[in-house]
């Protein structure tokens, strides 16, 4: 029954997760000028973005540089940012750090790994990073998720 409970509360806390995430997106979207007209440059860009951002979820881990970000849509680092900040919301950098936290809640969650091999398997600089965005993000530090949501 306790473990019921405990994946519940998982469960919960990670769909909360992922509102907040679309929240942050839309915040960041609010106020932002993009034209409705087909004729928009980017337009035919959008798969490839989606492409991109496929690629990064699945070397989420690596330490990504802009540059190589835009070496997989084959633009320049600036046109890839203003791109991606136009058509997704945030930075590619803040949307790749954002997948990064939500992904180390599973880690958290069904693992003994440490919270410092959790942010470095994630892909995180450091444990200070970590600790500080998710902090930021969700109110709390990741050891105080570990004890309240896992099993």
């Amino acid at each position: 029954m306790e473990g019921e409970a405990g994946s519940q509360s998982s469960e919960v806390f990670l769909e909360h997760s992922f509102a907040q995430l679309s929240l942050l997106l839309a915040k960041s979207a609010i106020g932002t000028h993009t034209s409705d007209l087909i004729t928009d440059p980017f337009h035919a860009v959008q798969p490839a973005l989606v492409q991109v951002m496929a690629s990064l979820k699945d070397d989420y881990q690596h330490a990504w540089t802009l540059e190589e970000m835009a070496a997989l849509l084959g633009v320049s680092k600036f046109q890839f940012a203003h791109l991606f900040k136009e058509k997704i919301g945030v930075s590619p950098y803040s949307w790749l750090q954002l997948y990064r936290l939500v992904r180390s809640q599973e880690l958290l969650l069904h693992t003994e790994r440490t919270i410092t091999d959790i942010a470095y398997r994630c892909g995180f600089s450091s444990v200070g990073v970590y600790n500080q965005l998710f902090k930021r993000l969700y109110g709390f530090p990741p050891s105080f998720f570990r004890e309240r949501y896992s099993n």
